[in-house]
């Protein structure tokens, strides 16, 4: 009986020709992608693409290296010129003015819990993991605001709560040192904002919380974007009584770094970004591995600060991690 089995040479060929075919259509579609993040100020998908700048180089990365195993090298050319594409919006920022880095001044933490999550006692372990004199609350509930009042209440006796019961804008401020001044305002939407002025080694700062909503769909896009425009003339021309202290902004921006809006935001703001160099460390998870993740959570300060670190924290049910940010500078009263 003959065997009419085609010889393993050909699996071998056709699984090569079928992996090849589907490479040259994620090559097609990588500079697509790469292309329409040109117009992320024109279309709130675009802008949702020019975010996942750090996915689209790993895929860039994945797809060189493919088409030199096929030796493919002019289709090589394509993910290439996708990677100098999004090369420049990695580079480090403009530099910060020269600060001395001799005195620890203010430690601020954040943490989005995530409404339904139940990870109390996880969650405030976190956000406390690095001691900060001040930290921000995102998306409590009530059930949330007294778990924490219960934990920390003597350590931080001084608050400014106002939790959500009905959607995920819950937000709280707390500390350490007495809240000298406060304002709960709303910028376009019916979201809370919280700016507080507090004290540290007898050096004042304002300290804002925020969370404005997701990108998705073409009116939430653009209410973020007004989010974030008003909240940078705010910052650049504070309310009379917080007064003219150095500023520190931090909280769940639904943005990230390779947006061009976030770059606007800092240059409308005159705000630096707290993290040194080329730090790609996401802060929100859709699955708890590093291509599924983007960098959401932020810090900024005036540039009379200098951030010593940003430091990420561990999973606590929520989609996002805690964050903290460690500022140095000149003692109160110490010239540069």
């Amino acid at each position: 009986m003959m065997n009419d089995a085609p010889p393993a040479s050909f699996w071998k060929d056709a699984i090569l020709r079928r992996g090849w075919a589907y490479s040259t259509l994620v090559i097609v579609l990588l500079a697509a992608a790469t292309l329409v993040t040109g117009f992320a100020r024109e279309h709130w998908i675009a802008d949702i693409l020019a975010n996942l700048r750090v996915q689209q180089q790993l895929a860039a990365l994945l797809l060189v290296l493919i088409c030199g195993a096929f030796r493919r090298w002019l289709w090589m050319l394509v993910p290439l010129a996708c990677l100098m594409i999004h090369l420049p919006w990695f580079l480090p920022a403009a530099p910060r003015p020269s600060v001395s880095e001799n005195f620890p001044m203010i430690t601020v933490a954040c943490c989005n819990v995530k409404s339904s999550n139940a990870n109390y006692q996880q969650a405030i372990n976190s956000v406390l993991e690095k001691d900060p004199d001040v930290f921000v609350m995102l998306e409590i509930t009530s059930h949330w605001a007294d778990e924490i009042r219960h934990a920390t209440e003597s350590e931080y006796p001084y608050r400014i709560v106002r939790p959500s019961d009905t959607g995920n804008f819950g937000i709280a401020v707390y500390s350490k040192s007495p809240i000298e001044q406060s304002d709960i305002f709303q910028l376009n939407e019916a979201i809370y904002s919280i700016e507080v002025v507090i004290k540290v080694e007898e050096r004042a700062y304002r300290v804002i919380g925020t969370h404005p909503l997701p990108p998705v769909g073409k009116t939430n896009a653009r209410s973020r974007n007004e989010h974030l425009r008003r909240l940078a003339e705010r910052i650049r021309q504070p309310q009379l009584e917080m007064g003219d202290h150095s500023a520190i902004v931090i909280g769940d921006f639904n943005l990230t770094p390779w947006s061009p809006y976030y770059r606007d935001f800092e240059l409308a703001s005159g705000l630096y970004r707290d993290r040194r160099g080329i730090d790609l460390t996401p802060t929100w998870y859709v699955l708890p591995t590093f291509p599924f993740g983007l960098a959401l959570d932020h810090s900024f300060s005036s540039g009379d600060l200098s951030p010593g670190y940003v430091h990420v924290g561990n999973s606590i049910g929520s989609d996002h991690r805690c964050i903290s940010t460690l500022y140095w500078g000149n003692h109160p009263g110490v010239e540069d």
